[in-house]
């Protein structure tokens, strides 16, 4: 998907691709292989400044996880940038009607923790979304960040980034915040909602023992006895 993307970057810093093979990942343990078989490949970078990671569409949500995976074994990260990618608290229901292992690795992600996020985030979202498309903007983001975040806003949809017309134009915003040049996007405040977090986390944790009775005690308990459901727990 993002080879256009790369075509259109103008080469000023290295890049380096860190690829897995989502069957292998799907298994039992592959998320934690995974991610530090990455941070130890991240490791042994030589030099230079702390590496940023780049991540389109579900990419953007691994970037979180490897961030977070990165900070607790000791590397430093230096920015996150996500290309129209679900935020590292986004849920997905498990789909009957897809049972390849990518959708398995997927659902992986969503079940564990990434938070705190320490590095500045930069969002590039799209405006447009097809009608079947769950939104998820920034907002899912702002909760589990501890560092600044900003959004930048480009008028087209999820799967056009990385075609010819509108390539160059993402390589461009990528270079400019890599850069530290002003890259046009606002900022947005983080909250680091610790007890949404811990919340979100036990649930996570209840899904992963396969324990649904314990994960559907968690949303009770923190359903309001009158009033509005939170949006956390909606």
């Amino acid at each position: 998907w993002a080879v256009e993307i790369l075509d259109a970057l103008g080469g000023q810093s290295p890049v380096h691709a860190l690829t897995f093979d989502p069957a292998e990942a799907a298994e039992d343990g592959g998320y934690d292989r995974v991610l530090d078989r990455m941070v130890e490949e991240l490791s042994r970078l030589e030099g230079g400044a702390p590496p940023i990671f780049v991540g389109y569409s579900f990419g953007g949500t691994f970037a979180a996880h490897l961030a977070a995976r990165a900070a607790q074994r000791g590397v430093e990260i230096g920015k996150i940038i996500s290309i129209d990618g679900p935020s590292p608290v986004h849920y997905v229901v498990p789909n009957p009607l897809r049972a390849d292992s990518a959708d398995a690795l997927r659902r992986q992600f969503y079940l564990h923790p990434a938070a705190p996020l320490t590095p500045d985030i930069h969002l590039i979202r799209a405006t447009r979304a097809f009608p079947v498309v769950k939104q998820d903007r920034y907002m899912g983001w702002v909760p589990v960040s501890a560092g600044n975040l900003f959004r930048y806003e480009m008028d087209t949809y999820h799967g056009c980034f990385a075609k010819p017309l509108i390539a160059p134009r993402v390589a461009a915003r990528i270079e400019a915040i890599a850069s530290g040049r002003k890259a046009g996007g606002a900022r947005v405040t983080p909250t680091l909602d610790v007890a949404r977090i811990e919340w979100s986390n036990r649930v996570k944790a209840a899904l992963l023992r396969e324990d649904t009775g314990g994960a559907l005690c968690a949303v009770r308990d923190a359903l309001p006895s009158a009033g509005p459901v939170p949006d956390h727990v909606a």
